[in-house]
Parts: structure tokens; C-alpha cells; sequence
């Protein structure tokens, strides 16, 4: 009887430290394809962030010249057509429909009350 538990503990052990040996093997195998998925991923935002960043200063040029290009009281709201995408949108305290676009370190306004242009803020 005791040879037998002997036998048991033995074979026991065998198996856990082959249950062991697995678990290791496995996760040593995930890391090496998660460290090269990861490499391959900052790759790419790499390139990504770099795409954007020229988008960015030709977005910053572009708002920069349709700001100057607009007058108080006399720009109508269809102008916006022409402007990329406002950075936010929001009411004023006067109740005015105010745009802002972030470009580089500025930040631009134009606030339309009734479709006309009544405040513009190169910020």
C-alpha cells in the first residue's frame, strides 16, 4: 500500500510539473507574438502620427487664411462650407452659434447670431 501511494505521488508530481512546463511554454509562445505585434503597432502609429501631424500644419495654414478672410457683420454662416471640421461647437452667453477650431496654439472663433457673423477671436 505504501508503494502504491509512493507510486502515486510520484506520478502526481510528474504531472504537475508537466501541466507546468506547458503553462510556460504557452505564455512564452503569446509573448514573443504580443512583443512583435506591439513592435509592429508603434510602427505604424508612428507613421500615423506623422500623416496627422502634416494634415495638422496644412489644416493650421488652411484656417489660419479663411479666418483673415472673414468680416463682422458682414460674413454670412455658408462660409463654414469651406472650413474643416470645428474643433467644437457651442452658445455664448449672448446666444450667439459659436465655432472653434484648435490650430497649432491658436484657437479660432467665430460666433454667427441670425447667420451673420458678430464675433471673431483669434485666441
Amino acid at each position: 500500500m505504501r508503494e502504491n501511494r509512493g507510486r502515486i505521488i510520484v506520478a502526481a508530481a510528474a504531472a504537475g510539473a508537466l501541466v507546468v512546463a506547458l503553462a510556460i511554454g504557452i505564455w512564452l509562445g503569446t509573448r514573443d507574438d504580443d512583443t512583435q505585434q506591439t513592435a509592429t503597432t508603434n510602427r505604424t502609429t508612428a507613421s500615423t502620427s506623422l500623416a496627422r501631424s502634416e494634415v495638422a500644419a496644412a489644416d493650421a495654414a488652411r484656417v489660419a487664411t479663411l479666418f483673415r478672410g472673414t468680416t463682422v457683420k458682414k460674413t454670412r454662416i455658408e462660409i463654414l462650407r469651406k472650413w474643416p471640421k470645428p474643433y467644437q461647437v457651442y452658445h455664448d452667453q449672448f446666444s450667439n452659434r459659436c465655432y472653434e477650431w484648435k490650430s497649432g496654439r491658436m484657437l479660432y472663433s467665430l460666433c454667427f447670431k441670425k447667420g451673420l457673423l458678430t464675433l471673431k477671436d483669434p485666441g
